[in-house]
């Protein structure tokens, strides 16, 4: 799951306009049909402006041995009885790629995730092609390390990971008066040097 901190008084003032003015939204929208088209160690700093637009926050930190910067890009819509996002976060190391992770609850944009499908993943076996043959194109990569929060922890023993995302979209209702949250289901997988599965981990938020 992307994990993007946002303020309850935000929510708060967001559901209000919900129950009385129809509709609201949340964020900047961005161009995000084009993140298939990110690769890790090619897609420059210098470049993922022109392909989604200004992101909302960027950050930077500088060591004496790397400059990391990451870019987040989220946008919201709701109306009056439901609400659904979008987010994408970019890592970049010294001017190149080294993590994103792409999220959506848009009907039209929604990623397809087989949860069952996962049973087919063998430790050991299973390569980074078999992966992706089985569970579809990933929607976030990173070459470990990252500093990224979503394959920080997941990247200690591994050479890099994979990301595949599922987010439904929230009730506004529910949401007003402390019901459902947002439900999400994430599976993580890590490689080693060989290209094969070194550790599955699945997640699931909400109600």
């Amino acid at each position: 799951m992307i994990n993007i901190p946002v303020k309850s008084l935000r929510h708060s003032l967001v559901l209000f306009t919900l129950i009385i003015g129809g509709c609201a939204s949340v964020g900047k929208n961005f161009s995000y049909h084009q993140y298939q088209s990110l690769e890790i160690g090619k897609t420059s700093s210098e470049d993922y402006r022109a392909i989604f637009g200004n992101p909302l926050i960027v950050t930077t930190e500088d060591t004496d041995d790397e400059k990391v910067e990451v870019a987040n890009y989220v946008y919201a819509s709701a109306n009056l009885g439901s609400a659904r996002s979008r987010a994408l976060i970019l890592e970049f190391k010294d001017g190149l790629l080294n993590s994103y992770m792409y999220a959506s609850s848009f009907e039209e944009e929604k990623p397809i995730l087989d949860i069952a499908a996962l049973e087919k993943i063998e430790r050991g076996v299973t390569s980074r092609e078999d992966a992706v043959r089985t569970l579809g194109e990933p929607y976030g990569k990173a070459k470990c390390p990252s500093k990224a929060p979503s394959f920080k922890d997941r990247c200690e023993s591994v050479e890099d990971v994979y990301a595949w995302s599922l987010v439904e979209k929230l009730s506004t209702f529910g949401a007003a008066f402390g019901g459902s949250r947002p439900q999400s289901q994430s599976v993580f997988l890590g490689f080693n040097s060989s290209g094969k599965v070194e550790s599955v981990q699945k997640v699931a938020v909400g109600n």
